[in-house]
């Protein structure tokens, strides 16, 4: 029999143990600060007057802003189906954040723009963004606040960007 938690087969490992490693592994802890962060933005737009917002919302809407972008290349980017990108748009077009053009260059294609209200959603998130940021700084200082932006850095460029690099859209050349 093995002398750790219920249907575990390494010897040893107890519901305790299993508990630590679940609670300090860096994937997780990433993700836990992650999410209370964007939860934090989440919070200070719906007080700006942007409610009804969720976090799937951003995987289109940090590529709205770019002249001839395609639902499709999003979907790409991103790993995700056309269908799952086709609904989180359809979504933001009924709250009034973007709309869906026909793309001249391919009739099957849909190209995102930002209304105005995405306009104003965008430089609201900005300012979400400084608040989100400031209130980090004002947790660990400036100094870890800096060098936790530069090991993260790091570690995109050494794993993120080899399992995932993100290509520009089609027809478009490098983004600014």
């Amino acid at each position: 029999m093995n002398g750790g938690a219920e249907g575990d087969t390494r010897p040893g490992t107890t519901l305790q143990e299993l508990d630590r490693i679940y609670s300090t592994n860096l994937p997780r802890q990433l993700m836990d600060v992650s999410q209370v962060l964007n939860r934090r933005l989440l919070e200070n737009n719906a007080a700006l007057g942007h409610s009804g917002l969720k976090m799937s919302f951003a995987t289109v809407m940090s590529h709205a802003g770019f002249p001839g972008t395609r639902l499709s290349d999003i979907a790409a980017m991103h790993g995700l189906s056309k269908q799952a990108i086709s609904q989180t748009a359809r979504e933001l077009c009924d709250l009034g954040y973007i709309e869906l053009l026909p793309d001249p260059g391919d009739a099957r294609a849909r190209l995102i723009a930002l209304t105005p209200r995405g306009r104003a959603l965008i430089a609201d998130s900005l300012r979400s963004i400084e608040a989100v940021e400031a209130e980090a700084e004002a947790l660990i200082g400036s100094e870890r606040l800096a060098l936790f932006r530069e090991v993260a850095a790091e570690l995109w460029d050494n794993l993120g960007r080899r399992e995932r690099p993100i290509p520009p859209p089609q027809g478009e050349g490098d983004r600014p």
